[in-house]
């Protein structure tokens, strides 16, 4: 009862801290972020679905499903993530608690299963169920961390994180959509066309997958490594407006205006409504 009481009290001189003050103090965060739930660790499961095609490794398709259940489990952990910074004001809004859910949720235990989909065809998926956990200690530290990058770092991490999150998405929706016309195929040529599906989502799924690595080597300041893992995924999805913004940034990082024009003009041209590529191509 007594740590409940003190677990309580810290709580409240964090909410005071952060709606109280007018400009926000990271050691007084740091200081009292650290009393609230300091050895706690939280336990997440999350759930992704990915068809299985002949004409992809199962290696491959496990992979694209534990990405899925890995967002799915970081869409979860933003909540825990959310408590801890009580995002308000000058506190830490929805896309940034995004972000620093997914550098601190660490997987600690990936299964996979096989489900049938159409026992007349064989069509089945794979689906990844993987635990993942957050200590608050580590959470605490990355908030602090995030909070000590500049404005522009942390603009092009939140935008990083919403289009990968929004093509994720997209490709879940399909995804199901894609479960249904299984459901509801007879002849050969709904399954001529349901493995033809399954050879699109696939194509888009690896583009996503090497847009996330280019993105690891973005943030490292690798610039050229990658510029070569955005051009692939731009090969594999030609429309990936968000990989032609992140390689015109690159382009731009290692001075190569004239091509980083061309990149964020194209990723205007494809997505008008995207913020990011006016913005750099106004730097």
């Amino acid at each position: 009862m007594k740590k409940f009481v003190r677990r309580m009290i810290a709580t409240s001189m964090i909410i005071s801290a952060l709606n109280f003050t007018p400009n926000f103090d990271l050691e007084e965060f740091q200081i009292v972020s650290s009393i609230v739930n300091a050895e706690e660790i939280k336990t997440y499961k999350g759930i992704g679905d990915y068809p299985l095609s002949d004409d992809v490794p199962p290696g491959d398709i496990k992979s694209k499903a534990k990405l899925y259940a890995q967002r799915n489990a970081i869409e979860q952990a933003g909540i825990f993530v959310s408590s801890i910074s009580i995002a308000k004001d000058n506190h830490l809004q929805t896309d940034e608690i995004s972000v620093i859910a997914g550098e601190v949720l660490k997987i600690i235990d990936v299964k996979y299963e096989i489900i049938p989909l159409n026992d007349e065809s064989g069509i089945a998926k794979y689906r990844a169920i993987i635990t993942a956990q957050i200590e608050t200690s580590s959470l605490n530290e990355a908030i602090t961390k995030f909070l000590n990058r500049d404005y522009e770092e942390r603009s092009r991490l939140i935008e990083q994180n919403k289009s990968l999150q929004k093509t994720i998405d997209e490709q879940a929706r399909r995804i199901k959509e894609l479960e249904n016309s299984v459901a509801n195929a007879k002849t050969s040529q709904d399954f001529a066309n349901i493995n033809e599906e399954i050879q699109a989502i696939d194509k888009i799924s690896l583009a996503i997958q090497k847009y996330e690595e280019g993105s690891k080597f973005l943030n490292q300041k690798q610039y050229n490594e990658a510029i070569k893992l955005y051009t692939e995924s731009i090969q594999l999805n030609p429309n990936y407006a968000v990989a032609y913004n992140d390689r015109g940034y690159s382009y731009h990082e290692l001075k190569n205006y004239n091509r980083a024009i061309e990149d964020f003009n194209k990723a205007i041209e494809l997505d008008p409504n995207y913020s990011y590529p006016y913005n750099n191509r106004g730097r």
